[in-house]
């Protein structure tokens, strides 16, 4: 009833830009719709996702966010320390994100911060949250810097199949750019290329008959 009547055609426009109504107005939209008048709740499937729902109208930046079996409101706080054993830890960076931002996703801005105030480390050690093959390329390319962090797990088809070969079944000879097949054949051919977002990528092929033999077709992954 109060935001008919401060919408309606009679009331003053200025009391639609006060903050506290359009908060109001955004959350009661989140959360109810009208369907012949009246009022109902929104349900599964009809709800913003987490990275826009207002979660508190006191803080209309707090997110709600999961990791593990850690679930809160809020922020989360980014924090780098110096870990050299013979020198005081000290913590030399503080970001704070909106919860639902991945943890990769500052990285390039933490390396940025930290060059500004020239505290680059030589190593970057990280928890497999911020771990992504980009990150470790561009550290190294930009800043020199050697990231230490655990890669994700593969999720494709042939990582979770028996008797299949996934990349990590593959050597990789980046200097020579050539890639070889748990079968000992090498790939033919080995071409860069850069995807939509700026990325490096490399397309490599291995011939169809050594792809084959010894290894049956379903067991291979091509191209790498």
């Amino acid at each position: 009833m109060l935001l008919s009547m401060l919408y309606g055609a009679h009331a003053p426009t200025w009391l639609r830009h006060i903050p506290a109504v359009d908060t109001l107005r955004r959350v009661w939209l989140q959360n109810f719709y009208l369907d012949n008048g009246m009022d109902h709740w929104r349900h599964a499937g009809n709800i913003p996702p987490a990275g826009v729902a207002i979660c508190s109208p006191f803080d209309t930046e707090a997110r709600y966010n999961i990791k593990r079996q850690t679930a809160w409101t809020g922020y989360k706080v980014h924090l780098t320390e110096t870990c050299d054993v013979d020198t005081p830890h000290l913590i030399v960076q503080v970001m704070t994100t909106v919860a639902t931002e991945q943890d990769n996703e500052i990285v390039a801005d933490l390396h940025q911060a930290l060059a500004e105030k020239d505290v680059l480390p030589r190593e970057h050690l990280v928890d497999q949250g911020y771990s992504d093959s980009q990150i470790l390329s561009d550290a190294q390319n930009t800043y020199g810097i050697e990231m230490v962090m655990p890669m994700r797990a593969a999720t494709c088809r042939q990582a979770k199949t028996a008797d299949a070969y996934d990349l990590s079944h593959f050597h990789i000879d980046w200097e020579a750019q050539r890639a070889t097949c748990p079968a000992g054949k090498t790939s033919a051919s080995w071409e860069p290329r850069v995807d939509k977002y700026g990325h490096a990528h490399y397309d490599v092929q291995f011939n169809t008959s050594e792809r084959l033999w010894p290894m049956p077709r379903a067991q291979c992954l091509y191209p790498l």
